[in-house]
C-alpha cells in the first residue's frame, strides 16, 4: 500500500507496471506476468509523477518492475 487507508477515493491500489505495460492494480496479476528470478529494478513511484506518467490509473501510485532483458 503506498497511500494512507484513508484514501480520498477509497481505492488505495497502487498501479503495477512491467517493463513500461501496465498490468493492473492486483499484486496478484503482476506476479503472475513476471519471474522472480527475471526481476531487474523495482521502483515506486508516489504521489503527482505517478499520475503523470501512467495518468489517472498512476494517482495511487506505481509499482514499477524492469526486467532483465534476454
Amino acid at each position: 500500500m503506498i497511500r494512507g487507508a484513508n484514501s480520498i477515493s477509497g481505492d488505495n491500489n497502487p498501479l503495477f507496471v512491467i517493463d513500461n505495460q501496465a498490468v493492473g492494480i492486483n499484486y496478484n496479476d503482476a506476479v503472475s506476468a513476471v519471474d522472480v528470478n527475471d526481476i531487474k529494478t523495482v521502483n515506486v513511484i508516489k504521489g503527482a509523477e505517478g499520475q503523470q506518467l501512467f495518468g489517472m490509473r498512476g494517482s495511487n501510485g506505481v509499482i514499477q518492475i524492469i526486467t532483465k532483458k534476454k
